[in-house]
Parts: structure tokens; sequence; C-alpha cells
């Protein structure tokens, strides 16, 4: 596969690799699905700031970020599950303002809490539960990926550094 290799546990892209038309997430056969998804990385040094001031941490992030787009053949069933933990993250996020409006209304604020646990558990379904890979660097050159299935790994070449 041209522009694809494996580095441990990491997928290693070239800008225009070829990928096996398998399922990244469970070697299934992919036929012909792909995702297309574009790789976010910031150096891990930013994270320190995450603790100290999270506004200045995301604003640094946003400008300092790397991206890179990428197809990654995907399976039927992990585009389903996709789909499906965006409509519950998105329902779940939307708690919140619904209780806060309840509780405004109801003059109840025990609403809150609940609806911000709710809409907080939403933004980790989108975070994490629509997320099967994830930049784990990102150079001129090359994205370095991690959660790829390692059986799904071991078919491509590994990786000789430069």
């Amino acid at each position: 596969h041209n522009g694809a290799w494996q580095h441990g546990r990491l997928l290693v892209l070239a800008e225009h690799a070829t990928l096996p038309d398998r399922c990244i997430v469970c070697n299934r056969a992919a036929e012909g699905q792909t995702l297309d998804k574009t790789l976010y990385w910031h150096t891990p040094f930013l994270l320190a700031l995450l603790a100290l001031n999270p506004f200045i941490y995301a604003l640094l992030a946003f400008f300092f970020k790397r991206s890179r787009p990428v197809d990654l053949p995907i399976c039927a069933s992990h585009q389903r599950r996709r789909k499906v933990m965006g409509w519950v993250g998105i329902t779940l996020l939307s708690a919140f303002p619904i209780c806060a409006l309840l509780g405004i209304t109801l003059s109840d604020p025990r609403l809150l809490l609940p609806g911000l646990l709710a809409s907080l558990g939403g933004l980790l379904v989108l975070l994490l539960g629509r997320n099967e890979v994830w930049a784990y660097r990102l150079t001129e050159s090359h994205a370095f990926i991690w959660g790829s299935n390692a059986e799904w790994l071991k078919t491509l070449p590994k990786w000789e550094e430069d």
C-alpha cells in the first residue's frame, strides 16, 4: 500500500496514501466506504496551559494547530455507530439549556446540575464516541494516527524512520 506504514500501534500516512479496503476500526470489509475526516494536532506542551487558563489554552491551540484531511476505510457498522453517537451527543448536549429554562420557569435550581452533567456527557460522547482514530502527531509530510485495529495494521509494511 503506497504511502501507508505501521509504526508499533501507530498508522503512518503520507499525503496521498492508499489504504487497504478493510475497516480501520474492526478489520472487516469496508466495501469501498471511507470516512472523510480532518485530523487536528498541536504540540502537547500546550496542554500545560489547560490547568492554568483554559481560555488561553483554547486560543493558542486554535492558532497553533496543524490539520490534515484523511480518507479512512470504515465498515457500514462503524459508520452507523458514528451517526448514532452524533445524535446521542447532540441530544445530551442540549440538556443543559433545556434544564436551565425549566429550572428558571419552575423556580427549581435543582434542575441545573442534571442538565449540566448530561451536557458534559454529550460532549464526551461527541469527542470520544464518534472518533475512532486520533492524530498522534502531524508533520509536514506524514500523519501519525493511533486507534487503528492491530490486525489491520499488521497488513502494512513497517515504518522506516527518516
